[in-house]
């Protein structure tokens, strides 16, 4: 039952893209369904060890502390997203992108917590983290595609 939330995300995602065959890669597809199935599920990933957290409501943290191995896995889980977001909405602002990502991603977090016992912790620091790791993404986007025209 803990499950069901990334399951269920995991597999409207596929739907979506097979029944709509959007102009988005394979890659593309399969980033944002390994970062839902990361993000969603009882998992607990921290400084090379992963470990299926017990049931419970998590909690949160306002408390702004940049200097952990987390923030760092952070800020590369979400390079990618960056990527995406660049290459195909180059329009939007990355700043908003990333912060607007960050907050989406630790409020559902916190909710299916509660609904599901998902145990995961809603941090302002992965929202920072999120966002540093969009705009560095975009940025290194934006470079590959000045490089190569």
């Amino acid at each position: 039952m803990r499950w069901l939330f990334s399951i269920m995300v995991m597999l409207l995602l596929m739907l979506w893209y097979y029944r709509n065959r959007v102009n988005v890669s394979f890659w593309a597809i399969f980033y944002l369904l390994a970062l839902t199935f990361i993000v969603f599920t009882p998992l607990s990933i921290n400084d090379f060890s992963i470990s299926v957290m017990p049931p419970g409501t998590g909690r949160v943290s306002l408390i702004i502390d940049l200097w952990h191995f987390s923030v760092l896995e952070n800020v590369v889980l979400t390079i990618p997203l960056g990527v995406i977001i660049k290459r195909y909405r180059p329009s939007w602002s990355l700043l908003v992108a990333g912060l607007v990502t960050g907050g989406l991603i630790e409020t559902t977090q916190y909710v299916i917590s509660h609904l599901w016992l998902l145990n995961r912790s809603s941090d302002i620091n992965d929202v920072i983290a999120n966002a540093v790791g969009v705009m560095f993404g975009g940025v290194m986007y934006f470079g590959y595609a000045k490089m190569t025209k």
